[in-house]
């Protein structure tokens, strides 16, 4: 029955019953994409034209959440090659090795994904403004740079890795650090290697060429670090091997990347290949008879590479 006054009881249910379905409704609109709001504008304008003096109702915004730590965000440095390293040696930082959330890539800063940052010297506070770890040297994922291996006493590097853009976790970051170990026992062909190594810079390398490393008999080699640049790329075979002392043993193998006009080879390589090349050279000069020894490494490569740098870190061997 209708009241003289006013709208009948059930009538007023039915309307509170359908304000409500219409809140619930609303609230589960993502509002980050602003159709929350639009739409509570539209409801507040139609229920005032209906039944007046109706005010905005405040809807809850909602916040994007962060990722938790330790589980798909993590960051990682890889170091090519791995330390120890040669003084002033130009060495590649990577970020491929990170976890990164499912659904997002690596991005420059400002784009949509995962960013990163380099403090290439947690020591030395390069922007100057009083923090020595916060200095932003690079924004490569990726990068070739000496700046780590100046120092003597060692330089850790600080990696962050940071979300951005309108996606889940923006904001949210990851660092680690990782220490470079260098030495100044080296033989390269500059000047400031204690050996000097002698007609394999410039060398082009094709298939079965062969590269001669002179190394004294007395020494321990603790890596051998070879960096070349792609001259001509086959598609049909990105495999690279190399065979210490011709001995028909692949003793370092593996891939070139087309995306990159670099590679550089140094140990580990693939575990098809665990031998490994200072191993290989090391087995080679305790059976050397002379003061200086002279080891061929033949090359397997469809692609043609050049050599631009070789540094080999050692330790002087106590003779018994």
């Amino acid at each position: 029955m209708k009241s003289k006054k006013g709208i009948s009881s059930s009538a007023i249910s039915i309307i509170i019953i359908l304000g409500l379905i219409i809140i619930f409704a609303v609230i589960i609109i993502p509002y980050s994409t602003g159709m929350g709001q639009k739409v509570t504008e539209a409801i507040n304008t139609k229920l005032m034209s209906r039944i007046g003096g109706v005010e905005s109702i405040p809807l809850p915004q909602i916040i994007k959440s962060k990722f938790t730590t330790g589980k798909v965000f993590d960051a990682v440095i890889k170091i090519t090659p791995e330390p120890p390293a040669c003084i002033g040696e130009t060495l590649e930082f990577s970020a491929i090795n990170s976890k990164i959330p499912a659904g997002l890539y690596f991005t420059e800063p400002g784009g949509t994904g995962v960013f990163c940052k380099w403090d290439l010297d947690i020591a030395v506070d390069s922007n100057g403004n009083g923090i020595v770890d916060d200095d932003i040297d690079s924004t490569e994922c990726t990068l070739l740079t000496d700046k780590a291996s100046n120092n003597i006493n060692g330089t850790e590097v600080k990696l962050t890795i940071q979300v951005t853009g309108e996606v889940e976790g923006s904001g949210s970051f990851m660092t680690t650090i990782a220490k470079i170990n260098t030495t100044i026992a080296c033989a390269c062909d500059i000047p400031t290697c204690l050996y000097k190594l002698t007609g394999l810079k410039g060398q082009l390398i094709k298939d079965n060429s062969i590269s001669t490393l002179e190394l004294p008999r007395n020494i321990s080699v603790k890596g051998v670090h070879i960096n070349t640049t792609i001259e001509v790329f086959s598609a049909s075979d990105e495999a690279v091997r190399l065979d210490v002392g011709n001995d028909g043993t692949t003793d370092w193998c593996g891939q070139i990347d087309h995306t990159r006009n670099t590679l550089i080879i140094s140990d580990p390589s693939s575990s098809t290949c665990p031998r490994g090349l200072a191993d290989s050279i090391n087995t080679y000069l305790a059976g050397c008879k002379t003061d200086i020894c002279k080891i061929p490494i033949t090359w397997y490569t469809s692609s043609d590479l050049k050599i631009i740098d070789v540094r080999i870190p050692y330790t002087i061997k106590i003779w018994p």
